[in-house]
């Protein structure tokens, strides 16, 4: 039975910061998973009475990236990785949606240090709460470090796994001011 029988939501939802995350998995020396996160970022999604027209924008801070090493962030955030001085975020912009609200997937644009690339996420929506004003959702891509002029280090994978955990909650009930 269909999570969502009658129809799409409408309106803007935000990230619930405290109730989301925004993780990555990079494998490093071939047998090692280095496992990261965001601490601080944001994002809204604008359901649309058809919901292959909604949207939905996302930002993560650089200065929040933690990898529980303190060395190894301070590295990802210098010039040999992320670069952070000059680039302070990275954010996402969907471009299209294909699927239901069940299962779908998420087009748009991902930009790091100021290279945009389109990526696709594979999302799916773990339920609702509170008739329709909160969702959840767990979104998955992988990446390419290098196709981001992230290229420091033989030893460690071009590829990126990236993961969402996201609980969006509808703004006129949000108290989040993400």
């Amino acid at each position: 039975m269909p999570l969502f029988a009658n129809s799409t939501p409408i309106g803007k939802y935000s990230f619930d910061q405290s109730e989301s995350k925004m993780e990555f998995h990079i494998n490093n020396f071939g047998v090692l998973t280095v496992d990261g996160k965001f601490k601080k970022f944001s994002g809204t999604i604008i359901f649309n009475p058809k919901f292959e027209k909604s949207q939905v924008e996302a930002s993560a801070e650089i200065s929040s990236i933690d990898t529980d090493n303190s060395s190894r962030d301070k590295h990802l955030k210098s010039i040999d990785f992320f670069d952070q001085e000059k680039f302070s975020k990275m954010t996402f912009k969907s471009k299209r949606i294909e699927g239901n609200m069940e299962i779908f997937k998420l087009i748009g644009d991902l930009t790091i240090k100021k290279i945009t690339k389109e990526v696709i996420f594979s999302v799916e929506n773990k339920g609702n709460i509170n008739r329709k004003e909160e969702f959840n959702f767990i979104a998955q891509t992988d990446i390419k470090r290098n196709d981001f002029d992230i290229k420091y280090g033989s030893t460690i994978s071009d590829n990126v796994k990236i993961k969402l955990e996201i609980h969006a909650v509808n703004s006129k009930n949000s108290s989040q001011g993400n």
